[in-house]
């Protein structure tokens, strides 16, 4: 589950946090300016205290999804990202009820260009940093698991099309007991 997904953060989630200067509750209720979105420390206030908490609260694996085929010139992980600065620094290390292992699943776009696979770049990195906190680290490319989420907006995709011939060859075994 992400952070983004509890019930709680679902109900604040893609808010901009406007303050209102000079007024004892510091919330404009009526109206929110445009410039409020320059005010990143308000979101990063909330969703940092937020990603902190919701790390604290990890147990035994945990699973972070990556995009492999970013189209705007940035890695797959970045050090300024939430989960850098908030979660992996605070996901629990000793004790009973500590994260034992983080598996990345990195997802490449059908169609789009591989800009990074597991081992390369940025993720030399960050499996560095996950050991450096005494945590196992696993890399996937393309979980079968999730090829099928990935394929659901362009199923023509040449990947996709692959997917679901496999797909269907495993489905007639199980409906039928053989592929056709």
């Amino acid at each position: 589950i992400t952070l983004e997904d509890t019930l709680a953060a679902t109900t604040v989630n893609g808010l901009r946090w406007c303050g209102k200067d000079n007024d004892t509750e510091g919330f404009d209720y009526i109206s929110c300016p445009y410039n409020c979105k320059d005010n990143i420390w308000a979101d990063d206030a909330f969703w940092g205290i937020a990603s902190k908490n919701f790390a604290e609260k990890a147990v035994g694996e945990v699973y972070l999804v990556l995009n492999g085929s970013r189209t705007d010139g940035q890695l797959s992980f970045r050090n300024n990202s939430y989960f850098a600065k908030y979660e992996l620094p605070n996901l629990q290390r000793t004790g009973i009820f500590r994260v034992t292992k983080l598996n990345v699943l990195l997802l490449h776009s059908p169609d789009q260009q591989v800009v990074e696979k597991c081992g390369e770049k940025s993720l030399i990195y960050l499996e560095t940093l996950v050991q450096s906190y005494q945590i196992e680290y696993l890399c996937k490319d393309d979980p079968e698991e999730l090829i099928l989420m990935m394929c659901s907006d362009n199923w023509e995709a040449r990947e996709c099309q692959l997917a679901r011939q496999v797909l269907r060859k495993e489905w007639d075994k199980k409906l039928f007991g053989k592929s056709n």
